[in-house]
């Protein structure tokens, strides 16, 4: 395929949802374990060519990285912030 018709995804996380209400899947072991999986499932399609993974609850990520590390033909990032940053753009919103 050629290069301009490759595709990025930016896949957003949170993994540890902390207190977050109304989630069915709140456990981060569980949700770490999703992500891993959805990750592998788009390196899997040949026309992804790379992949951002953008996580907000500053959890570990090595677990998602050494699983996901086997990826020479394709582009892994991975972007974080934490907890106080995500905290504070609630309280902004609040205001709106």
């Amino acid at each position: 395929m050629p290069e301009n018709n490759r595709i990025c995804i930016l896949l957003t996380a949170t993994i540890d949802p902390g207190d977050m209400i109304f989630l069915k899947r709140n456990e981060p072991v569980i949700r770490e374990n999703d992500y891993i999986e959805s990750i592998r499932k788009w390196l899997s399609i040949d026309e992804i060519s790379s992949i951002v993974f953008c996580e907000n609850s500053d959890y570990n990520l090595e677990k998602i990285k050494n699983a996901t590390e086997n990826t020479e033909e394709k582009n892994l990032e991975f972007i974080q912030t934490d907890k106080l940053i995500l905290k504070n753009s609630e309280k902004v919103m609040e205001n709106y």
